[in-house]
């Protein structure tokens, strides 16, 4: 699952629910805003399950993976913000994502 905006023109308002995606690599979101990702599994081959680069306002719930997939999340760019994950898997971030830019509950 993949999704390549812009950054002169993001992609914007994705939606996706109740999904189970089976891949080598992970979903991958670049330059895209408002993002509502609920009841998702990914379970790629190699991690990251979801890399999200540049991206704005994202709210994701319901996931699920591969328990021993690490990390599971990847964050990075240094437009990324208001990005919120579930706390019970393992995050990296980028050096140039703002401190803020990164939820966990």
């Amino acid at each position: 699952m993949y999704f390549y905006g812009l950054p002169e023109q993001m992609i914007d308002n994705i939606n996706i629910e109740n999904m189970t995606v089976h891949s080598t690599l992970g979903a991958e979101l670049r330059e895209s805003k408002n993002i509502k990702l609920k009841n998702i599994a990914i379970y790629p081959e190699q991690a990251p399950a979801l890399l999200l680069e540049n991206v704005q306002h994202v709210e994701v719930e319901g996931f699920r993976t591969d328990p021993e997939l690490t990390p599971v999340f990847e964050v990075a760019g240094n437009r990324s913000e208001g990005i919120t994950l579930p706390s019970s898997y393992q995050l990296k971030t980028g050096k140039e994502v703002a401190e803020n830019s990164v939820i966990l509950r």
